[in-house]
């Protein structure tokens, strides 16, 4: 079966998110990239069903990091943060591309005013998540969820 049409698995996904060679990377130009993006949301989904929801003191850490200029945990931060990022935005009615080119600008953006995060006042998470809605209004995309 060609490669390109394999939908990643989540151990996959945590096999790219922690940088190890020769895991599988799915090909962004292949057909059904929508599809995929749909599965990796879902198994994102079901890790925070599961307990593996994004690590709040993880994302802290790394946005203290990166506010100090350590271009490594900022990797770390992107590797962790830019996927589900970019599924927000696609669970949001954004196209898949148009979602993961938002989600780099705003970690893009994460990098330039990271000196800006106050740990005591909001989490991480909630920071960056605020940069993208930002970035996304800049673009005039909205998030609202429609009615069904």
């Amino acid at each position: 079966m060609d490669q390109t049409n394999q939908i990643p698995s989540l151990e996959a996904a945590r096999a790219r998110a922690a940088g190890q060679v020769g895991a599988p990377v799915p090909d962004r130009a292949a057909p059904h990239a929508e599809e995929r993006a749909f599965a990796v949301w879902s198994e994102a989904a079901r890790d925070r069903e599961t307990g593996g929801a994004l690590d709040v003191l993880a994302v802290d850490a790394g946005l203290l990091a990166t506010a100090a200029g350590d271009r490594v945990r900022f990797a770390e931060l992107f590797r962790l943060v830019a996927p589900r990022a970019k599924a927000y935005l696609i669970h949001r009615g954004v196209a898949p591309l148009a979602a993961e080119a938002l989600a780099i600008e705003a970690m893009i953006e994460v990098w330039r005013t990271a000196r800006g995060f106050d740990v005591a006042a909001q989490s991480g998470q909630a920071w960056i998540f605020g940069v993208l809605r930002d970035i996304s209004r800049r673009h005039g995309v909205s998030l609202q969820m429609t009615r069904q």
